[in-house]
C-alpha cells in the first residue's frame, strides 16, 4: 500500500505538474507514510478487540519508563543508520573527486539499505519468538543462514552483470560515477552479514532487558565511523573506499562488543545459554 501510494503520487505529479522533482519526492514520501498509517490503524482493530482486550490474569501494565528503555535501542538502530549518512557525505566532500563521490554515494547507500533490509526486522523477531530456552538454537541457526544468504546474494550482485544493470540501467548513472560504485562494491561484501548478526545479538540483549549494551554498541559504531573517516581525511584516502572501510570496521567493532556482552550474560532472563 505504501509503495503503490508513493508511486502513484510521484508519477501523477511528474505527469500533471511542473513542480520540482524534490517537491514531488517529498509529497510521494508523505503520501506513502499516510496511506500505510491508515491501513495499519484499520488492520490492528481485530487484534486490539480480540488478542489484546485484556483479562484478569494479565500482568501489571508496564510503565512509560520501561517502555522507553525497551523501545530506545530499536529506534536507535534506525537513527544510527541515518546518522552515518551525514558523516560520510561530509567526508566525501573533502576527499578526492568530491563531485563524483557525492553523486555515487546515495546510490551505493541505497544498495546497502536494500541488502540489509532483512536484518532490520530481526531484533523484533528474536524478541517475540525467544519465549523458551529451546527457541535459542533455531533462531541462531536462522540468523546464521540469513547471514550466509545475504553474503551469497552480494557475491552474485558483484560478480554478475546484475550490479551494472541496476547502476546503469535502473539508476541511469553516468559511466564515471557508476564505475566508482562498481569499484567499491566488493568492499561491502560482508556488510549485510554483519548487520544480520548484530541484529540477532541486539534482539537477545533487548529480550534480557540489557538495553544499555545495545546503546553502547551504537555509540561504538558511530565513534569508529567518525575516527576512520578522520584518518581517511588526514591521509587523503580515496573517498568511497574510505567510507566503505569506516562503515565495515564500525559494524565489525559493534558486533564484537555485542557478542562480548551476550557472552557475558551466560544465561538470560529465560535461562538461555547464549554461549552454547
Amino acid at each position: 500500500i505504501r509503495l503503490v501510494a508513493s508511486a502513484s503520487v510521484v508519477v501523477g505529479l511528474a505527469v500533471f505538474t511542473d513542480w520540482a522533482a524534490v517537491i514531488n519526492a517529498a509529497c510521494a514520501w508523505m503520501a506513502g507514510v499516510i496511506a500505510e498509517a491508515i491501513y495499519a490503524t484499520i488492520a490492528v482493530r481485530p487484534i486490539l478487540s480480540n488478542e489484546l482486550k485484556g483479562s484478569e490474569d494479565d500482568e501489571p501494565p508496564i510503565t512509560y519508563s520501561e517502555l522507553w528503555r525497551f523501545h530506545m535501542p530499536l529506534a536507535g538502530t534506525s537513527i544510527l543508520i541515518l546518522f552515518a549518512q551525514p558523516l560520510v557525505t561530509s567526508s566525501l566532500a573533502r576527499l578526492e573527486n568530491p563531485t563524483q563521490s557525492l553523486a555515487a554515494w546515495p546510490v551505493l547507500f541505497q544498495m546497502m539499505l536494500i541488502a540489509r533490509a532483512a536484518a532490520f526486522a530481526l531484533p523484533e523477531v528474536v524478541i517475540a519468538l525467544t519465549k523458551t530456552p529451546e527457541m535459542f538454537k533455531p533462531i541462531r541457526q536462522f540468523s546464521l543462514r540469513m547471514a550466509t544468504i545475504t553474503t551469497t546474494l552480494m557475491v552474485v550482485l558483484i560478480v554478475t552483470p546484475l550490479s551494472s544493470f541496476y547502476i546503469f540501467g535502473v539508476q541511469d548513472m553516468m559511466p564515471i560515477t557508476g564505475q566508482l560504485i562498481e569499484d567499491v562494491l566488493p568492499l561491502f561484501l560482508l556488510f549485510p552479514a554483519l548487520a544480520v548478526l548484530a541484529s540477532w545479538l541486539r534482539g537477545l540483549l533487548i529480550k534480557n532487558k540489557t538495553t544499555s549494551a545495545v546503546n553502547w554498541g551504537m555509540v561504538i559504531n558511530v565513534v569508529i565511523t567518525a575516527v576512520v573517516l578522520l584518518i581517511g581525511l588526514n591521509q587523503r584516502w580515496s573517498g568511497l573506499s574510505t567510507a566503505a572501510i569506516a562503515l565495515n570496521l564500525a559494524a565489525f567493532a559493534e558486533l564484537l562488543y555485542l557478542g562480548w556482552r551476550t557472552w557475558a550474560l551466560r544465561t538470560g532472563a529465560l535461562g538461555i545459554r547464549y554461549a552454547a
